[in-house]
């Protein structure tokens, strides 16, 4: 927010510099006092005048502006995390089927995020198609409370389940890349859903590094 904050404030400081230069004020040679910014029909002579002019009349203004400029910059992240995901899918699924199947794990993830989830069951249909489809194995539980899971497979499968999360509408607005911690691999898949006390304990598994060629079991299920 403090980065959406300066931009609302740049873009407000820019603008009354044009309205300056626009009213025919600004570092005129026979002027006593360069005026540098306009608003409001006031000459301001330097940026610290502005400054003091913008909180006193304007905070509202910026305040809403920067929300904007947040909320904008959410969605250039998810777009560009969708198409991220997007090419990520489209190489690893261009490989022949009995490639795909060949090739071994190379990479586990770990994570988790608390937030809450308006449809639970949903979610974790959507996470068992997308770890069919990449051909992820491990565990995957999923709560009204949130989800944590560890998840393997190839780099790009792996790498396009990443990019999955972080363009997911509710996941992708508190994860970052970082939230994924990484380990050798795992064996099988699982979805399940879990109540508040199970899907904590799960996460508090989760953020522990599993251990080298740690195995799970090899069902794709829901629970």
């Amino acid at each position: 927010m403090k980065r959406a904050r300066k931009v609302a404030v740049a873009k407000r400081l820019d603008a009354m510099r044009r309205g300056a230069s626009l009213s025919g004020q600004s570092g005129g040679a026979d002027s006593a006092v360069a005026v540098q910014y306009m608003c409001c029909g006031i000459g301001l002579p330097g940026q610290r005048d502005a400054m003091a002019h913008i909180g006193a009349y304007h905070r509202d203004e910026v305040a809403a502006a920067a929300t904007a400029e947040q909320q904008r910059a959410m969605e250039r992240r998810a777009a560009a995390a969708a198409e991220r995901a997007r090419q990520c899918e489209q190489a690893l699924l261009e490989r022949p089927l009995a490639v795909q199947l060949l090739v071994p794990h190379e990479r586990v993830l770990l994570y988790y995020c608390y937030v809450p989830l308006a449809d639970a069951a949903e979610e974790q249909r959507r996470q068992r198609e997308r770890c069919a489809a990449l051909r992820l194995t491990g565990k995957v539980r999923v709560a009204n409370e949130g989800i944590n899971g560890t998840v393997a497979g190839t780099v790009a499968a792996t790498d396009a389940y990443m990019a999955h999360m972080l363009a997911h509408p509710t996941f992708g607005q508190r994860m970052v890349r970082g939230d994924f911690k990484e380990s050798p691999c795992v064996r099988g898949a699982s979805v399940r859903g879990g109540s508040e006390a199970a899907a904590a304990a799960a996460a508090a598994a989760a953020a522990q590094v599993a251990p080298k060629d740690a195995v799970f079991d090899g069902l794709l299920s829901v629970r």
